[in-house]
């Protein structure tokens, strides 16, 4: 599989990408540790990330929708 996915991911925020952002910060991980960078880490590096902002988009968007605890988890 290629890179593009992961870049919709990056673009989109879809549901699976805040689910693993969600659990990443009820776990207390930092950006580096979480499931967040693993899923994407195999095509950009946490500089990268950090740069398109992408914890910030992350954060606005759960806060945009209810927050963590109104979200279900994505399977």
């Amino acid at each position: 599989m290629g890179r593009r996915p992961r870049e919709l991911a990056i673009q989109y925020l879809p549901y699976g990408l805040l689910y693993y952002y969600c659990a990443d910060q009820a776990a207390g991980l930092s950006p580096s540790e979480g499931s967040v960078f693993e899923s994407l880490g195999y095509n950009f590096s946490l500089a990268e990330l950090e740069q398109l902002q992408l914890w910030e988009r992350l954060e606005a968007k759960i806060t945009e929708l209810g927050g963590c605890e109104a979200n279900p988890p994505a399977y």
